[in-house]
């Protein structure tokens, strides 16, 4: 993930810096490629969170241990991730400097009330169910937070679309 962030960076520096062919481009395009990446990284998010619905699916390990799940993780952890970073860039783009301890304290701190809210309920989950079951109920459970983070994604880009 950080690899495809530096890349970005790479390109934009590069269209900031311009060419023979073409005009650099101004601070507000730069703004509105970076507004652009970060509501796709949110979509990615959210196509790897219904990868994870692979759980659901009692599938047979391949290539040793290895399984259909377990793969889904890994473009979802690097979705998120950049997700988060991207997300937290903006966050801190908006809140004026004098908040910016405060804006960011926020941020970790709500970051923190979900994570931990969703440890809690895994938690209840696996104690109050046998065998494969809580994957099931952990896939249903994708499926409204998949919509949610599309309408926040949707919503994201409304305010945050340049005014013209």
């Amino acid at each position: 993930g950080g690899f495809m962030m530096i890349w970005e960076q790479k390109k934009i520096a590069a269209l900031k810096k311009g060419s023979p062919q073409k005009a650099p481009i101004s601070d507000e395009e730069e703004n509105e490629i970076l507004r652009k990446s970060m509501l796709r990284w949110m979509l990615w998010g959210t196509v790897g969170l219904a990868a994870i619905a692979t759980m659901s699916f009692p599938l047979p390990a391949f290539l040793g241990s290895l399984t259909l799940p377990a793969l889904a993780l890994i473009p979802f952890g690097i979705a998120q991730v950049i997700c988060v970073v991207k997300l937290q860039s903006f966050f801190q783009s908006k809140a004026p400097a004098k908040d910016m301890a405060d804006a960011m304290g926020f941020f970790g701190s709500a970051s923190l009330l979900v994570s931990t809210a969703g440890l809690l309920g895994l938690k209840y989950l696996f104690k109050g169910l046998a065998g494969f079951t809580p994957f099931y109920y952990i896939a249903l459970a994708l499926i409204p937070l998949a919509i949610y983070q599309l309408y926040l994604k949707s919503k994201l880009d409304q305010t945050s679309a340049p005014s013209k």
